[in-house]
């Protein structure tokens, strides 16, 4: 019979044997080295070393080697020691002011897609439209040992930023923003775009239009400011600078403006407003009981994926996001592997109205 809580036999009185820490210690692979790599491919050292970090100094055939290689060895590239040896990290800092914008999120990705086919990563930061938030994220920034930057900021006439900007460590390239050399940057020609607009809705005979866009703090507020001006006085035709607003890339905002404009009379034929904010527009016109096109014509600045599914469909002025995503990262990519000529790169590409169901002639009521 035994007792509770013991096993019978004789082995319940052996002394247990001692756990080994030599036993019981994982053995990690021995790392594969550079050096290895170069006796495997029949390569200097040097070669091995262009072709790890991705410079256009090897011919096709030896890289192929060299990457046939590290395959069958195994290596892996240490991309800490890498970053600590050149001070700087294969990641490339973003910095927007808000994430869940449209015209953003396309950039974006196109962005993400072009750093991964050259090896790089992506941080992406968000300031959602604060100044202060926008000083402290550049400040971060300069302590991040970031290969490059690309940033669309809230003001590109302000001093602080480009100052900032300027004493960067790094490359950096803008979005859709302008300040003076050495800064590259890829624009949007939001003055064409937004010429087009204005002179379509003249056309139709609408003498009471009202403009959302971003301030004249940002490139494509003070352009399209610009263009509706310019089309307004080509005609002889006097505006109301009351309705020309700028709320930024909330629709919320857009939303109470427009709806104080629709509010009273007399009241705007016609609205040109910026992407997102369109939304905001149409919340207030639906408010207010007022039909578009019928009542009030809508043009949108940016396309979106919904935009002809709606109902009337949407009048646009469109331009390409990925391609301007594309093209900064190309750009800031020759920079940070010394491949780009000294003077700064000033990149705009084109705009274009696309007419759809949102807009129709004034009718007098």
């Amino acid at each position: 019979m035994t007792k509770r809580g013991k096993t019978a036999g004789a082995a319940s009185t052996s002394p247990r044997p001692a756990l080994s820490l030599k036993q019981n210690t994982r053995v990690r692979p021995r790392r594969v080295t550079i050096r290895e790599v170069a006796k495997h491919a029949g390569v200097s050292l040097t070669t091995v070393s262009r072709v790890i970090n991705m410079t256009d100094a090897v011919r096709p055939q030896v890289r192929e080697r060299v990457r046939a290689a590290m395959a069958d060895l195994g290596y892996v590239p240490d991309v800490i020691a890498q970053s600590l040896r050149k001070q700087v990290t294969k990641t490339v800092g973003c910095i927007v002011p808000d994430i869940g914008f449209p015209a953003f999120s396309s950039t974006i990705g196109a962005i993400e897609e072009q750093l991964r086919g050259a090896g790089y990563t992506m941080q992406v930061m968000a300031t959602q439209e604060s100044h202060e938030r926008e000083m402290e994220i550049l400040s971060l920034c300069r302590g991040r040992r970031f290969a490059g930057l690309i940033t669309s900021i809230g003001r590109d006439n302000d001093d602080a930023i480009i100052k900032m900007l300027r004493q960067l460590p790094f490359p950096a390239i803008l979005l859709d923003r302008k300040i003076p050399a050495p800064i590259d940057s890829v624009c949007t020609d939001h003055f064409s775009g937004a010429l087009q607009a204005t002179e379509y809705l003249l056309q139709l005979g609408h003498r009471r239009i009202g403009l959302i866009t971003l301030s004249v703090h940002a490139l494509p507020g003070r352009e399209r400011r610009r263009a509706f001006s310019q089309a307004h006085a080509a005609r002889g035709i006097a505006f109301n600078p009351e309705w020309i607003t700028g709320p930024g890339f909330e629709n919320d905002h857009a939303y109470r403006i427009a709806y104080e404009l629709l509010s009273h009379e007399p009241r705007p034929t016609a609205i040109m407003a910026g992407g997102f904010p369109t939304i905001g527009v149409m919340r207030a016109a639906r408010s207010l009981g007022i039909s578009i096109p019928h009542d009030l014509s809508l043009i949108s600045f940016g396309d979106t994926d919904f935009a002809d599914l709606l109902s009337p469909p949407l009048t646009v002025v469109r331009w390409n996001n990925g391609e301007v995503g594309r093209i900064a990262a190309d750009i800031l990519l020759s920079r940070i592997e010394e491949r780009a000529r000294d003077e700064p790169i000033q990149v705009v590409l084109p705009s274009e109205l696309v007419i759809r169901g949102s807009c129709a002639p004034w009718r007098q009521t």
